[in-house]
């Protein structure tokens, strides 16, 4: 009787698919397609998530899952396009109360741990290997991201689902007052804390309507006018994730981690911050990339920005020029 029940579940199951895909045209990028990705309510009410897709003109079973940074969202066309180029689908996720997932009801960017986006991580891998039919997978991270991506992988690589890794500029770092940190986070996670100014400087130097030449929503990646909000318990659930990783990862696929030569601090824009990481301490990236795993390719970018793939021109060329030599050797 047990075994007929499974066998009644299982057929249910494989007839009505866990999530029914519906994709319409994205709204805030010409020739994209984006599908809701429902989850289950959470400490702010109800929660989505929004996968972006891609795909490429000719038959393809290879793909890509970007997942962006910090008070950020995927607006990088030209990468997408560098990966359909080179023969990929190219999805993207964001992340549960980010840009095109945010809701009125909910504190922007916030989590209170990193487990959280398992779920929308997990479903977005469903789709792209199962209902979209991709069966090589490389997840890309990029910052708060890369740390995403980088714990996620480690805890599901039982899965089989990730066949490579890439972390552009992922947020490794120390975790100075790690204790205090932590505690406040937990005494009051959404408490506001002050925004670094490097953090406007860098926005300025990716706008546009400054020293970069980027168009973004302003809205979903407050950069520029330095109105993010970082909480507390944002904070504290970062440092968690940095504990685990200062740990030690043990992740067996290959992984390709990427950042700029150097880091600066600027208060204020120059030249300077056009050509190095703002943001993040890239010798700290480079220090804990060595904990991740065993099959680790690290590149130093000369004069890149915090986000690689934004930098000027010939900087990003010479990303795209290493990522998929890398990817060449790895995902054929």
């Amino acid at each position: 009787m047990k075994n007929m029940l499974a066998m009644t579940t299982l057929f249910i199951g494989l007839i009505n698919p866990v999530y029914a895909i519906t994709w319409q045209a994205d709204t805030e990028l010409s020739n994209f397609e984006t599908t809701t990705i429902a989850l289950p309510d959470d400490y702010d009410g109800e929660a989505i998530a929004t996968l972006i897709r891609q795909r490429n003109d000719f038959t393809s079973t290879k793909a890509v899952l970007y997942i962006h940074g910090y008070s950020d969202y995927f607006f990088q066309e030209e990468m997408a396009k560098e990966y359909i180029d080179h023969g990929y689908n190219f999805y993207a996720l964001d992340l549960r109360k980010y840009g095109r997932s945010m809701l009125p009801n909910q504190h922007p960017n916030m989590m209170k741990d990193i487990s959280e986006y398992d779920e929308e991580i997990t479903k977005s891998i469903h789709i792209i290997r199962g209902e979209e039919g991709n069966n090589q997978l490389l997840l890309a991270g990029h910052s708060t991201g890369g740390l995403i991506s980088a714990i996620y992988a480690n805890k599901f690589q039982d899965d089989n689902t990730i066949d490579a890794v890439f972390l552009n500029s992922p947020y490794f770092s120390e975790t100075p007052l790690a204790t205090a940190v932590i505690s406040a986070g937990l005494l009051c996670p959404y408490c506001k804390l002050p925004t670094p100014p490097a953090l406007k400087v860098y926005g300025k130097s990716l706008s546009n309507d400054y020293y970069g030449e980027w168009e973004f929503n302003y809205d979903w990646k407050p950069v520029v006018n330095g109105n993010i909000p970082v909480y507390s318990g944002w904070l504290a659930s970062v440092y968690k994730a940095q504990n685990i990783l200062h740990k030690g990862l043990n992740i067996k696929m290959p992984i390709l981690v990427m950042h700029s030569k150097y880091s600066s601090s600027p208060l204020f824009y120059t030249e300077k911050a056009s050509r190095t990481d703002t943001v993040l301490n890239v010798d700290a990236i480079d220090k804990y990339a060595d904990n991740i795993g065993d099959v680790i390719t690290k590149i130093r970018i000369e004069d890149g920005l915090h986000d690689l793939v934004l930098s000027r021109q010939d900087v990003r060329e010479r990303v795209y020029s290493e990522l998929f030599r890398w990817l060449d050797g790895y995902m054929k």
